[in-house]
């Protein structure tokens, strides 16, 4: 999760540089994922602790939503994990 600070000799820079960009891209995205996940987690305890039908619904709808985002998430994950391979 550290920024690249140029310290490769110039004859490896490209190569280092094109690696680190593909690494640090599965980084952010899984820091999404971890984001979004912890979203939902408070979102459902919060929905546990709720009683009024109204709250309960938006909630509802909120997990609904959060729950695409996550899957969109992981997607971005491992989507990004794969250009690592090639």
């Amino acid at each position: 999760g550290r920024s690249y600070k140029d310290s490769c000799p110039p004859l490896l820079e490209r190569a280092f540089r094109d690696r680190y960009d593909a690494g640090y891209r599965v980084f952010q995205a899984q820091q999404r994922v971890d984001q979004l996940d912890q979203e939902l987690r408070t979102k459902q305890r919060e929905l546990d602790k709720t009683k009024e039908d109204r709250a309960r619904a938006r909630l509802r709808k909120d997990l609904s939503d959060l729950d695409q985002r996550l899957r969109r998430a992981r997607d971005d994950v491992y989507d990004a994990e794969r250009s690592l391979r090639y």
